[in-house]
């Protein structure tokens, strides 16, 4: 008696109608003002949230991998974690950034 097949978290609606068929979440929304906990918008909205959430802590976690093959050190420390993240973040900011000559030549047109 395992559980039955779930929606993959990484599509919200797939979620949100799991609910609908196992009566945790209301068909249709009866609009009110609070949302109600049974409300199909405010499930959508905390699917949403929830596989946000997860794509980017998969995104965080390839990013430090990638960091720890580059520089060859381990995962362990709050002080390496730490260093890990702003070298990821670095990264980002170096390959999404323009240079200060792209923007000059920008700027001359």
């Amino acid at each position: 008696m395992g559980k039955k097949d779930r929606p993959s978290p990484d599509d919200p609606k797939a979620v949100v109608r799991h609910l609908v068929k196992k009566g945790k979440v209301k068909k249709k929304c009866c609009r009110s003002r609070p949302r109600c906990d049974k409300c199909p918008v405010r499930a959508l909205k905390k699917a949403q949230k929830k596989a946000q959430k997860e794509a980017q802590k998969r995104a965080r976690k390839q990013d430090e991998k990638q960091v720890r093959t580059t520089t060859g050190t381990k995962a362990g420390g709050k002080k390496r974690k730490k260093k890990a993240a702003k070298n990821v973040e670095k990264a980002l900011r170096q390959a999404s950034g323009t240079s200060s000559a792209d923007t000059l030549t920008c700027a001359d047109r």
